[in-house]
């Protein structure tokens, strides 16, 4: 019996509402200005190069070691790599919120995914956002700015667990906060570290392709739209109510 959904940020809820290099100029914009602000003098362009080359280097570790690296281990690394030396440990904070200001501000829910996750709820199905994510408040944040942030029995975010999908641990941890077993659940992902590890701990998965998701690893369902994803759990749970 279906009991409870886990669902993926990035991708799967949310996606960027500008390019890639547009998202990352709007970053490297941000963050040059509190560093001015800070007193020091940084141009653009390095901000930017510095920003891509700490991220796809990081982006390497996270997925060879499945081991989160967090905001401020990151952001340590790109003040290194900009020749920038501070004695205040504030300025990690401080940096913390234009660096994630795009992941708030630049982003907006795909079409069906807030309808889906209340039409769950309704059915009395356990809700729980299981993401890849270097900072867990932003992503309160961006699910308090969606006012779905109630509709969740569990927030787990990758930051403060420490290890990212595809590993199962942090699968299982995600069924022990909501109380359930992988029988009972469907995890919803738009990527190879979705479907790979929630089928590891044998959840079913579905592959969300709406927003350019893929997998090598075949999920259970590959939709293209939030309503295949309902009729699908609809008629898993239709089945199990079916007298025998």
């Amino acid at each position: 019996m279906i009991t409870t959904v886990f669902i993926d940020m990035w991708g799967t809820l949310i996606k960027s509402r500008v390019s890639v290099n547009e998202y990352f100029a709007y970053r490297a914009k941000k963050v040059a200005e509190l560093l001015s602000l800070e007193g020091f003098h940084v141009e653009f362009d390095d901000v930017y190069k510095t920003l891509l080359q700490v991220r796809r280097f990081l982006d390497k570790v996270r997925s060879f070691t499945l081991i989160e690296i967090p905001l401020k281990a990151e952001l340590m690394l790109f003040l290194r790599d900009l020749g920038i030396e501070y004695n205040d440990e504030g300025l990690l904070d401080r940096l913390a919120d234009p660096y994630m200001d795009p992941y708030i501000n630049l982003t907006r829910p795909i079409p069906g995914a807030i309808e889906f996750l209340k039409k769950m709820k309704a059915r009395g199905i356990k809700l729980a956002m299981v993401s890849n994510n270097l900072h867990g408040p932003s992503l309160v944040k961006v699910l308090r700015n969606l006012k779905v942030y109630s509709l969740f029995d569990a927030v787990i975010s990758s930051d403060r667990f420490g290890l990212r999908k595809p590993h199962p641990s942090i699968f299982f941890h995600a069924l022990k906060m909501v109380d359930s077993t992988p029988l009972e659940t469907v995890h919803v992902g738009d990527e190879e570290a979705d479907i790979l590890g929630a089928k590891r701990v044998g959840i079913k998965a579905i592959l969300f392709k709406g927003a350019g998701g893929n997998s090598i690893t075949p999920p259970d369902l590959e939709a293209n739209d939030y309503r295949e994803i309902s009729n699908f759990i609809e008629s898993q749970l239709m089945k199990e109510y079916q007298p025998s």
